[in-house]
């Protein structure tokens, strides 16, 4: 990809809400990105560097364009307290193996990687002190290489405008005094004159002020002659040259640490040049492997994928596939121009790919992802190419295909085609003929085993065929099931070739005239009645007579069964999952943590009003009901489905848990209820009053020993430890189902 901007950083103003904060500079890997919070939030002095994973997260790393930073916690509220910069790794992954795949992708990469570099070090550079664009006249920029030189001196500038490390650095002792040890580089104040004076010999003072004259004089070297100003002037250029002297220092320091930055980023770009060169050697290695690959005349040209399915122009420089999933595309629409430089038109070469004399198989058409070569769909184009004039579309089938392609990734297409077809050969001559008495087919053991062919009964003229059947055959005297389906040819046996009552019960076997020997349509309705209805007596039907029916599990084949079998099978209908709808009008809080007692609330005026039992959000609260189940009812397990709504506009979910017991005739109400069983959490719509229900539940076991008669008690409970709507949640009532063996309570 290219690499048109200088931009490696971002600043924004957090506002305690904002979580995602996008970069538009291309970094290779999440951990080429820091990102820092800064401290006081109105006007940041200090920067504290985030943890990748633990503080924050990052997309779209080698993506165009850039990505999010996603923060786990929003930033405070501040101005410019979001601060993003890309450091780019300074490594070189890649390994080049003589006569290795060189591919454009790869190269690509690592040189939008050292270009990544430099921009990470001149961004660097341009924030160290250096001299001007243009300063022709440097001189010497480099220090001594001996320590001696160097140590305890500043960095500044000579007469001639030069780098220089002459200057002493030194320790200000304040007003000159007697008795005094004084050591290398000590600064002093002469109180007589207030001259400033820098030790470079280490001695004990004696005697007094002036300096000047003392006996220690030339212990001392002047830096600052202040003796013939005023007073006033003398103690103003005093404190004036101590606050020069010192901002000297501060500027020699920062000079040094420039200097070093300097150092540094010269040999970093050194490395990269080391790199490019290296890069360069490669691509002079491989150049004569590209140059006979481009000899083969295989075309690739630029696109850009656009993920709508629908065959029209895709835009310029962009191509469509008709299917989502690249095993079902059955074509593709192509723009007329590509994606390379300048969108050339390449809309007659397109066009040309079905110009060969192999329709069946034209060609392959090859696309790869850009930088992701394994990512790739090999197609036959086995259709015509369609010039809509502006774009073009392929008739394709799916051949391979690895990987998938998102909006907007870069795709090279090329194109291979096949060969045309060879002309048709010469059509062979007719065989040998020869007569019967000499065509033989022997035994391949026993010669004296032959088959000989008699064509004297064939009238003069005439050829005839002898069909083999797909079946393997036995000729002889006919025999039983000699004469079947495969034996006679279609219409052979007919009414003209059987005699009257030929074929009778008499005549045939067992079993012989079944479905698999009869073809369709060939008994009527016409014939069944004249055959069977005329004869028949009516009667009065018992329950113990039978009736023909067809088998829907057998392939609709004629079975016979009972009366009665049909009249148990109309009866056992009824028996089966029942269903009771108990409303919450039905139920009441219970005593212990309870629910809320029962309301009514309107939602809008004229329409339907809710009776219903609400749920608090912040502990598991219960309601109970009673139900007397029919007869019919196995004593076996139920399920439940739960209604509910709830005020809130979060998309939160709800659960509830439910129980039972069974309360027989003189048993106390104070039986333990069954296992607590749960629905499955359903997550609320978002829109405040919509009614929301619950799938069906599993198997709820009645507590007790169930029996017919008895009362069943069932408690309900909002789950909390299982969903997360923070509303409260309105229960509006529960359908329960359950299974019957009889089909009444008679």
């Amino acid at each position: 990809m290219t690499i048109s901007t200088l931009t490696r950083t971002k600043q924004y103003n957090g506002n305690n809400s904002t979580t995602v904060f996008a970069y538009d500079f291309n970094i290779q890997a999440d951990s080429e990105l820091e990102v820092y919070l800064g401290t006081p939030v109105g006007a940041p002095t200090s920067w504290a560097q985030q943890t990748l994973t633990t503080n924050f997260t990052v997309s779209s790393a080698g993506t165009p364009g850039g990505g999010n930073v996603t923060f786990g916690v929003a930033p405070p509220t501040g101005v410019g307290n979001v601060f993003i910069r890309r450091v780019t790794a300074k490594t070189q992954a890649s390994d080049y193996v003589e006569n290795d795949p060189f591919t454009a992708a790869t190269l690509e990469n690592n040189l939008d990687k050292l270009t990544q570099i430099q921009q990470d070090m001149q961004e660097e550079i341009d924030r160290c002190f250096k001299l001007g664009s243009v300063v022709p006249d440097a001189g010497e920029t480099e220090a001594s290489s001996v320590v001696a030189d160097r140590k305890n001196k500043l960095f500044a500038f000579d007469d001639d405008g030069d780098f220089s490390v002459t200057s002493e650095i030194g320790t200000v002792k304040g007003n000159w005094a007697a008795s005094t040890a004084y050591v290398l580089r000590d600064i002093v104040k002469d109180t007589d004159n207030n001259n400033i004076y820098i030790c470079i010999t280490a001695h004990t003072s004696s005697g007094s002020v002036p300096i000047s004259t003392n006996t220690d004089a030339a212990k001392w070297s002047l830096l600052v002659d202040a003796a013939s100003a005023s007073t006033s002037a003398t103690a103003a250029a005093g404190s004036a040259t101590t606050a020069t002297a010192q901002a000297v220092i501060a500027t020699a320091k920062a000079v040094l640490t420039a200097s070093d930055a300097t150092d540094t980023a010269a040999d970093l770009v050194e490395t990269a040049a080391d790199v490019v060169l290296t890069a360069a050697d490669v691509v002079s290695a491989e150049a004569a492997k590209v140059l006979a690959e481009a000899a083969t005349g295989a075309l690739a040209f630029k696109f850009t994928f656009d993920n709508s399915t629908t065959m029209a122009d895709p835009g310029t420089g962009e191509l469509r596939l008709n299917n989502g999933t690249v095993g079902s595309v059955t074509a593709i629409a192509f723009d007329a121009v590509s994606a390379d430089t300048s969108n050339p038109d390449v809309s007659d070469y397109i066009a040309s790919w079905d110009d060969g004399t192999n329709s069946a198989h034209e060609g392959y058409i090859t696309i790869r992802k850009s930088g992701t070569p394994a990512t790739y769909a090999v197609f036959s184009l086995t259709g015509a190419v369609t010039d809509s004039t502006g774009w073009l579309q392929a008739v394709v089938t799916h051949v391979d295909s690895n990987g998938s392609w998102t909006n907007g990734d870069t795709m090279y297409v090329s194109f291979a085609r096949s060969g045309n077809l060879g002309a048709t050969g010469a059509t062979g001559g007719v065989g040998v003929e020869m007569p019967d008495n000499t065509f033989r087919i022997q035994d391949n053991s026993d010669a004296t085993k032959e088959i000989a062919f008699e064509a004297s009964g064939i009238s003069s003229g005439t050829t005839r065929t002898i069909t083999m059947p797909d079946s393997n055959v036995t000729l002889g005297t006919p025999n039983s099931n000699t004469v079947d389906s495969v034996h006679y040819v279609d219409g052979s046996i007919d009414n003209e070739h059987i005699a009257d009552d030929a074929i009778d019960s008499e005549h045939y076997a067992t079993g012989s005239i079944d479905t698999a020997h009869i073809a369709t349509n060939q008994i009527d309705e016409t014939l069944m009645k004249d055959a069977f209805v005329a004869d028949f007596t009516e009667v009065t039907v018992a329950t113990g007579d039978s009736i023909l029916l067809g088998d829907a599990t057998d392939s609709g084949n004629t079975k016979r069964d009972t009366v009665q079998g049909v009249i148990d099978l109309v009866h056992g209908a009824t028996a089966g999952v029942q269903t009771i709808w108990v409303p919450a009008v039905a139920m009441y809080p219970t005593s212990t943590n309870g629910c809320a007692d029962l309301a009514q609330v309107e939602i809008t005026a004229q329409k339907p009003e809710v009776k219903s039992l609400d749920f608090d959000a912040s502990s598991d609260e219960y309601a109970q009901f009673a139900v007397c189940f029919p007869k019919s009812w196995d004593e076996g397990v139920i399920q439940f489905r739960t209604y509910w709504t709830c005020t809130g506009t979060n998309t939160g979910t709800g659960c509830f848990q439910l129980a039972g017991v069974a309360v027989s005739s003189d048993d106390p109400f104070g039986a333990t209820f069954g296992t607590q069983v749960a629905n499955t959490a359903l997550a609320a719509s978002g829109t405040a009053n919509d009614l929301m229900v619950n799938v069906t539940s599993g198997d709820v076991t009645v507590g007790g020993s169930p029996a017919v008669g008895d009362q069943v008690f069932f408690q309900i409970n909002r789950d909390i430890s299982a969903d997360t709507q923070t509303a409260d949640i309105r229960l509006v009532g529960v359908k329960l189902f359950f299974t019957t063996d009889a089909e009444n309570d008679a």
